[in-house]
């Protein structure tokens, strides 16, 4: 086990009613080989035991008067006390080793701006008709981030991991995008630096591809992509805590 020393991670964790999720996530981070980080929970009235299981986990709790992702995000910006900050999705289950991977990276690339643990579903939830089509998705997911790391617009979502330095130069994510916003910052993140694709692997629940549909959900995502590349603005009819992105 590496002692709690080096560089602190910050992770961020956007919420609304995830109690059938964040318990797994927050257990997978407490699991770490790497132990100097901090959790930032920004809550939008959940009214499960989303932030009772926070709570237990030592998590700071940053409440949010308004709906939406963005939002979420750049409250918990202005918390964070870490040298390397992470967005993550609360229906992730992080592999142990993940914090350990990211400080490397870091500390053996100075030009390291961002780095992401490989994609792999989490088949707890999934009908097993499903589970060989979502993992082959994963593994071309993969390939195509990979690729994508090197040109200007990184397709990184979900599980990124961002040196604060980079992140002050961005700025805050895009309120004007509620879905898709994660690609349209990262392309600002990538200008002071590179990304690169970790070994290490992050588990991530496709609840709502499953729920919406798999050809639906995909067509939405990629449409949102292309827009949020482009014009900086979407708004999209989904989950509470991603609609209606305004001030808090």
């Amino acid at each position: 086990m590496i002692a709690k020393s080096g560089p602190m991670i910050s992770v961020i964790v956007p919420t609304y009613n995830e109690g059938s999720y964040i318990n797994h996530l927050l257990k997978s981070i407490k699991n770490q080989t790497y132990k100097n980080y901090e959790i930032i929970i920004t809550d939008y009235k959940s009214t499960d035991d989303t932030l009772k299981i926070a709570k237990r986990y030592g998590a700071r709790i940053v409440r949010a008067k308004s709906r939406g992702i963005p939002l979420a995000k750049n409250l918990a910006m202005k918390k964070v006390k870490g040298d390397i900050i992470g967005f993550v999705d609360a229906d992730h289950i992080l592999s142990k080793n993940v914090f350990e991977s990211v400080v490397k990276a870091f500390k053996n690339e100075d030009n390291l701006a961002g780095a992401e643990p490989s994609l792999r579903v989490d088949t707890r939830e999934m009908p097993v008709a499903y589970r060989p089509l979502f993992r082959l998705f994963t593994r071309v997911a993969n390939v195509i981030k990979k690729i994508s790391f090197m040109g200007p617009f990184p397709w990184a979502f979900s599980c990124v991991f961002c040196s604060a330095s980079a992140v002050k130069k961005a700025g805050e994510f895009n309120l004007e995008l509620d879905l898709n916003d994660d690609l349209e910052y990262f392309a600002r993140i990538r200008k002071f630096g590179t990304f690169k694709l970790l070994s290490s692997t992050a588990r991530r629940s496709f609840r709502r591809e499953l729920k919406k549909g798999i050809i639906r959900a995909y067509a939405m995502y990629f449409y949102g992509a292309l827009v949020a590349t482009f014009t900086q603005k979407y708004k999209h009819d989904l989950e509470p805590i991603r609609v209606d992105s305004g001030k808090n």
